[in-house]
């Protein structure tokens, strides 16, 4: 029953394969594959045939006259068939959210139910399941409602106590105040020097950002460049690049930049690292000997 759409859909298992609905009825669960499928045609195992060989199909006579392999292959479909109802079974019971209703009619030629049936098997799983069971005398009949315990329906006319809940002490910080974590002044970044003469700080301005940014591009193509340059003519090197692409920098600002890197270059400490005629070199496995820019672990800037 589809509550919400206001509609009773009546539909079959197959049909009704990833819906779900609050409360769902199984009206033909006493019969069973048997009362209405007939085996007329019976598959044969292939055996040690080859693959994808075409299997052999025996027409299904009497039950007492098959051969011992065609009695065999009866077995198995049956087998197969039982197993499938049984699948459908619970496809059928896990339809329902909130109630389940079970009901069917005797077969005309039975007093009891059929043994392995739908109805049979609901029943025995809820006898076994520890569930609270509660008999409603309808005018044609009784009815057994299953539940769990806390959700049993208490008969008419009697009331039910209130269990007395204690209260639950909350601990003393889930009611303080958050105090506001002390945000970082000062956040690493690579356009910025040791010095510490500026630092980037939440809220610069715009130029501010732009002049670190492009502090960090003068610095690494200085860096790129000026290990080449003899080293007569490195700081006026420096200082005209400078001029050229930080125009609107005070003379001040370049001048410091350039001595700063001018220092690194020359520190003996990083030769190796900036200087090609003294960086290490590798052999390649032929012997021959080539420098690190050609180098697979080269390092970053070298042309």
């Amino acid at each position: 029953m589809e509550i919400s759409r206001d509609e009773v859909r009546v539909m079959t298992v197959h049909g009704a394969k990833g819906l779900e609905a609050p409360v769902v009825f199984l009206v033909d669960t006493t019969s069973s594959p048997a009362d209405s499928q007939r085996l007329n045609l019976i598959h044969l195992p292939q055996g040690n045939a080859a693959p994808n060989t075409a299997g052999v199909v025996v027409w299904a006579g009497k039950k007492a006259d098959d051969p011992p392999a065609v009695a065999t292959a009866r077995a198995a479909m049956i087998e197969e068939t039982e197993d499938e109802y049984r699948r459908l079974l619970y496809v059928a019971m896990t339809r329902a959210a909130d109630r389940l209703i079970v009901g069917g009619c005797m077969p005309g030629n039975r007093n009891e139910v059929r043994p392995l049936s739908w109805y049979d098997l609901i029943c025995k799983g809820l006898e076994n399941s520890g569930l609270h069971m509660q008999t409603v005398p309808p005018p044609d009949g009784v009815v057994k409602r299953y539940s769990r315990l806390e959700d049993a329906t208490p008969p008419p006319g009697t009331t039910t106590a209130a269990a007395a809940v204690a209260p639950i002490a909350l601990p003393a910080w889930l009611r303080a105040q958050v105090t506001a974590e002390p945000r970082r002044d000062h956040v690493l970044r690579p356009s910025e020097s040791d010095a510490g003469e500026r630092r980037l700080k939440n809220g610069e301005s715009d130029q501010e950002r732009k002049m670190a940014l492009q502090r960090g591009t003068l610095v690494h193509r200085l860096l790129q460049s000026l290990p080449d340059v003899d080293i007569a003519r490195r700081s006026d090197a420096a200082l005209r690049f400078l001029a050229r692409n930080a125009a609107d920098w005070s003379d001040s600002a370049r001048a410091a930049l350039a001595a700063q890197l001018l220092a690194l270059v020359d520190d003996a400490r990083f030769a190796p690292c900036l200087h090609r005629a003294t960086a290490p070199r590798w052999r390649s496995p032929a012997g021959s000997a080539r420098a690190n820019e050609s180098s697979p672990a080269g390092l970053t800037g070298w042309r």
